[in-house]
């Protein structure tokens, strides 16, 4: 049976590690971190504050991440052939998505700023100016992965349809697993930031490899979508 045998299959560990690579090129929840570091440091904010308020960010983006993934996964065991649809639905959407982040993920010109309609950038950006608590961090935290999901639910439909080809009782631990991962670059941020490290570097980081993150996660959406298809062709229902 597939689903007992897939932990031991390279082939569908690749899938979900190629959709781990995506999702980390997605900048949005470490603009959106920056911002907030940036805030809370003007404010002569302690290291333990700002310690506590990245992982409580990083705890919001963690959560949203798994009920996504955990919901999506639960969605496909009420249909016929759910795993078929949700496989279906991969190979018909990550392509655009790729091809839009090749195209439209980040705004021409100078700079990181995000293809993100106005109204989002301002809100996100002006609730990063006014988090001062853990709660309103975990809560900003969420806040970015919906607002990303545009692009992230290319990653996440790929992850998805590997997880719900496995035992629905380990469904919540592997996307736990998985949404940890994606947000150790959050994490690890946050402790260079409490370590004295400036912001601004983190910027220029951001700036001189954009390119790199958009072409490379663009043209990984289109391969992974090859990759799957070539897979499920393979595969004997």
């Amino acid at each position: 049976m597939l689903s007992s045998s897939i932990l031991n299959d390279p082939a569908y560990l690749l899938v979900a590690v190629g959709a781990l690579f995506v999702h980390v090129c997605y900048q949005l929840s470490v603009s959106v971190l920056t911002h907030l570091s940036s805030h809370s440091l003007s404010r002569k904010t302690s290291e333990k504050r700002l310690l506590s308020l990245g992982f409580s960010y990083g705890f919001g983006v963690i959560v949203t991440t798994t009920l996504i993934i955990t919901s999506l996964a639960s969605l496909t065991q009420y249909v016929h052939g759910g795993s078929r649809l949700l496989g279906a639905l991969v190979v018909g959407l990550a392509p655009f998505i790729g091809l839009a982040t090749v195209l439209w993920y980040y705004r021409q010109g100078d700079g990181t700023r995000l293809w993100l309609p106005r109204p989002v950038a301002s809100y996100l950006l002006e609730r990063s100016k006014k988090t001062h608590s853990a709660l309103e961090a975990t809560l900003l935290g969420a806040a970015t992965v919906i607002g990303e999901l545009p692009f992230l639910i290319g990653p996440i439909l790929f992850v998805t349809y590997v997880i719900s080809l496995l035992d629905p009782s380990t469904w919540l631990g592997w996307a736990t697993f998985y949404s940890v991962i994606a947000a150790l670059p959050l994490l690890i941020t946050t402790m260079y930031f409490t370590s004295g490290h400036s912001v601004a570097r983190v910027q220029k980081w951001r700036e001189t490899n954009k390119a790199f993150l958009q072409w490379t996660s663009g043209i990984a959406l289109v391969l992974l979508t090859i990759y799957l298809t070539v897979l499920q062709l393979g595969v004997t229902p």
